[in-house]
């Protein structure tokens, strides 16, 4: 008993990661063992003193009947763990394991076995009595049907365990059984039953962390038919310094996959890759290679690589960061995601998995003739990847939510190359923490996401002169309630100089193809200097709204949220325009202020599955979420953009501290390069993100080799 009780703190306290359904059943597995071992106590003594009787009737006891139901109900609890845990399972398997089991219990005399006195013996030599036959019948089978399980089941997180651990845990429950019915029907006390139980239960379940502290990456990488003693290249590297680092496992990439998947500076489709960079900062950074994966063990063999010589690396989507080396790794090696542009429904058309190599306008094209669609962006040339590990506000976001909070589950390449797949019941922590959690955890190679059907839109562009201000901001927070009576409202106000007049311009979305949709009625009151009003598709509204946000130019984003406050959202925009002249000098130079409301109804949906990482709820909303947008034309103007945008948001910043609306989350979709986003999530988020990343990342790759975009401890490193 003391054995059982040492091996279920195993469970309890000592294995790392989130509690799971599949924690409980062992727990409640071993919990239920505890009690057998208590109410074979004083049966103990009664075995004892028949076996020392020989002529005394052997009767079952209420103490050993309890033991019985005990240990069954364990065995029960453990066929439901194996059966959760459980990636495939072979019926023949199953089938066959069950059928010699049963056999052997059979041979040995446990099921139905003659009298000890008959002339037919068994090979336990069990003095079984008729009313105990058929107790000892269902627990046999029990069990039987246990072993099967065990052996013809596979766990989702196989690879983190020796290959046959489950099944050597339930064998070690049969032999325990074989003991104890030896102690209890023939032998004197004193065998190792109730310690074989324990034992037993705590193999099936032992993991005692998800990266072993002996990890070796060249036996990873064997795993994965990489011998790094054939390739020349990792023989006699240097790992002194970062490019030496990175020549080696450029080269071994390249003799690994070709020269085709992996891009040198000289390769003449280098050139493509800088240029499908949003921002001209991201474009003008320069690898050491680009390596283009085709399949998720691609990029767990470039990660692996990465560690074995250090190379600094970092991955691509859709590359619509502002900053330079968000998504592109300066001297390492960039992971571009171009081919992995999968988009396939399953069965019932209800989950789309899609690459990360996705944009969003080819996932809605390939979506299209389905009369579906994801939550995705709002722009065709948006990735898919940070998009969604971010967050990402949709057109139907009032709807159903944002990006994240849609999605089924994520296949993810750990740091250890391990690929697994997270979702509400398996590696929960870890589904939780991509929700939000950026790059931090690992290298999403599938997003599998929810669908939800799509038809033509209303969208409509009105902007107005600056005097119409008061107005507009009204009319801005009477829509933003308002998506709680009706979600298929969507809008944004951006705040700009065009031509030299300074403008509100809102755009006005409907998810469905209707004129006029009341919701809208205050912003259709206000008298406009130009509407452009059209019905379209999702595909064609993507592509209008991407071209009013051109390539090429250098980019800076910075945001902050509040309180849905009219009086200080009216006094931000006014003091917008009063200091937009002093980026006059500015060659190209266009700052923008853009309006987002955080309703009820987005906040509402982030409870769903689990809840996100973001730290928000429905109590702190709505809010206004300001993205403070600047292009221009030159570098030698940098200094001067950084200094207006950190001005306009030091002053707002403080004013709404000041009247106490201020919210200390940062949306990392928007954030700044001088912005700690995962700080914004708050303290115990914060917390519980570096809590699972110590576990799925314990020497902390994606913070050290992948130190670009948003880290779990400040700001992205300034290169």
């Amino acid at each position: 008993m003391l054995s059982s009780v040492a091996f279920l703190s195993g469970p309890l306290f000592l294995t790392p990661g989130e509690w799971t359904s599949t924690r409980s059943l062992i727990t409640a597995g071993l919990l239920f063992s505890l009690a057998g071992d208590f109410f074979l106590i004083p049966s103990r003594s009664e075995f004892y003193n028949a076996n020392s009787n020989p002529q005394q009737e052997k009767k079952i006891s209420v103490s050993f009947q309890l033991g019985v139901v005990a240990f069954a109900a364990a065995h029960i609890a453990y066929i439901l763990a194996f059966f959760q845990d459980n990636e495939i399972i072979s019926w023949g398997t199953f089938a066959t394991t069950f059928l010699i089991t049963m056999a052997v219990a059979k041979w040995l005399g446990v099921i139905y076995p003659p009298p000890h006195s008959s002339a037919r013996s068994n090979v336990l030599d069990l003095d079984l009595p008729a009313d105990m036959k058929p107790l000892v019948l269902v627990y046999a089978t029990i069990i039987s049907v246990m072993f099967a399980t065990a052996a013809s089941t596979t766990p989702v997180d196989v690879s983190s365990r020796w290959q046959y651990q489950r099944v050597f845990g339930a064998a070690m429950f049969v032999a325990s059984d074989v003991y104890v019915a030896k102690d209890a029907f023939k032998k004197s006390p004193g065998s190792r039953g109730a310690w074989l139980i324990a034992s037993g239960a705590t193999l099936v379940q032992a993991d005692s962390s998800f990266e072993p502290a002996n990890f070796n990456v060249t036996a990873a990488l064997k795993v994965y038919g990489l011998d790094t003693s054939s390739i020349p290249a990792l023989t006699n590297f240097s790992k002194r310094s970062t490019e030496s680092a990175c020549l080696a496992a450029c080269a071994s990439l390249e003799s690994v996959f070709g020269s085709e998947k992996v891009l040198a500076q000289e390769n003449t489709s280098y050139a493509s890759f800088t240029d499908a960079f949003w921002s001209e900062q991201q474009a003008e950074v320069r690898p050491s290679c680009i390596f283009k994966p085709g399949v998720n063990t691609d990029v767990a063999i470039v990660v692996l690589l990465s560690r074995l010589t250090r190379c600094p690396f970092a991955a691509k989507s859709g590359g619509h960061a502002a900053f330079r080396g968000a998504s592109s790794s300066p001297g390492g090696i960039t992971i571009w995601f171009t081919d992995m542009n999968e988009v396939s429904l399953n069965e019932d058309h209800s989950v789309a998995s899609i690459g990360p190599g996705n944009l969003w306008g080819q996932v809605y094209k390939a979506l299209e003739p389905y009369g579906l669609a994801a939550i995705g962006g709002r722009e065709s040339s948006l990735g898919v990847g940070g998009f969604v590990t971010g967050g990402g506000i949709s057109f139907h976001s009032n709807l159903h939510g944002w990006a994240l909070d849609n999605v089924e589950s994520f296949e993810v390449v750990t740091a250890s190359g391990r690929i697994v797949t997270a979702n509400a019941t398996h590696f929960q922590d870890l589904y939780w923490a991509l929700r939000g959690g950026g790059n931090n955890l690992g290298l999403v190679t599938k997003f599998n996401l929810y669908t939800i059907p799509s038809s033509t839109m209303r969208g409509t562009t009105r902007v107005f002169e600056e005097a119409r201000l008061p107005e507009v901001i009204s009319a801005f927070a009477s829509v933003s309630r308002g998506a709680t009576s009706d979600g298929n409202a969507q809008q944004y106000v951006a705040f700009a100089r065009m031509q030299g007049v300074s403008v509100a311009s809102a755009e006005l979305s409907y998810a469905l193809n209707i004129t006029d949709p009341p919701i809208f009625k205050p912003y259709r009151d206000i008298p406009a200097l130009a509407d452009t009003t059209e019905s379209r598709s999702l595909v064609q509204y993507c592509e209008y709204i991407n071209n009013q946000n051109p390539s090429g130019h250098r980019e800076m984003y910075w945001t902050i949220a509040t309180q849905l406050d009219e009086s200080f959202a009216l006094w931000a925009a006014e003091y917008y325009f009063k200091i937009v002249p002093q980026a006059a000098n500015i060659t190209g130079g266009n700052p923008v202020i853009i309006y987002q409301a955080l309703t009820e109804p987005m906040l509402a949906n982030m409870t769903k599955f689990g809840g996100n990482a973001l730290g928000l709820n429905t109590s702190q909303g709505p809010l206004i979420l300001f993205n403070m947008a600047f292009w221009w034309d030159n570098a030698a103007d940098d200094n001067a953009v950084y200094a207006f945008i950190q001005n306009y948001y030091k002053v707002i910043t403080d004013e709404a501290k000041k009247r106490g609306i201020a919210h200390q989350y940062v949306y990392m979709n928007y954030g700044s390069q001088f912005q700690d986003v995962i700080a914004g999530y708050g303290v115990d988020n914060k917390a519980r993100l570096q809590k699972v990343a110590a576990t799925y990342d314990p020497r902390g790759v994606y913070q050290t080799l992948q130190p670009g975009y948003f880290k779990l401890n400040g700001a992205p490193v300034q290169y």
